[in-house]
């Protein structure tokens, strides 16, 4: 599976993924729909025994959601959140995502790795 945003090889059994959303390594509706087409295609085939995603960015995994695009999207849905809830929502997933400079997460056959370069100073 290779696409526009997620590039795929493989080593034995494993699927390699590196997503790749120039030129900041910004998460895309795109990206996302391609990533869920991947986890079905690997959900559905046997061969494959561990999946690890990376990003082609030199200095981050993902930066975070295209802003324009959630604005836009916003506007076309009927959900409205008041600035407050929206800044409480962003402050804790970015206070979050400052704890941790080398983070792993492994689900069933799923790894994620994210780094942060440099590493984030520790108060």
């Amino acid at each position: 599976m290779n696409h526009k945003h997620v590039k795929t090889r493989r080593e034995g059994r494993v699927l390699i993924a590196t997503l790749d959303s120039p030129p900041h390594q910004l998460m895309t509706f795109d990206l996302v729909a391609e990533l869920d087409q991947l986890v079905a295609e690997v959900e559905h085939d046997g061969s494959v025994g561990a999946v690890v995603l990376h990003g082609a960015h030199p200095e981050r995994f993902l930066a975070h959601f295209d802003v324009g695009e959630l604005l836009e999207s916003g506007r076309a849905s009927n959900v409205r959140l008041s600035h407050g809830q929206a800044s409480l929502a962003l402050h804790a997933v970015s206070a979050a995502a400052r704890r941790e400079s080398d983070l792993r997460i492994s689900f069933g056959r799923w790894i994620i790795r994210t780094e942060c370069y440099p590493p984030p100073r520790r108060a």
